[in-house]
């Protein structure tokens, strides 16, 4: 897939020089640079199965524990 972006002279210049030192493309700079952006703004794996149903176990009627937390702010 191509992706048209727009950046100014000085950031192209700057990406040139950075994949020029490395030997590798543009292009593999800045998929690298997607890649390891987008890992770390995705939340580990596990959060959603680690909170999913942390209520069950609870005695008595969420909807009520849920208004009593609610009362003490």
């Amino acid at each position: 897939m191509r992706i048209l972006i727009d950046i100014s002279n000085e950031l192209a210049a700057d990406l040139d020089r950075f994949a020029a030192e490395r030997s590798v493309t543009r292009m593999s700079v800045i998929r690298e640079a997607i890649a390891g952006h987008l890992a770390q703004q995705a939340p580990p794996a596990n959060v959603m199965a680690s909170h999913f149903g942390s209520w069950a176990n609870r005695p008595g009627d969420s909807l009520v524990i849920e208004a009593a937390y609610r009362e003490e702010w």
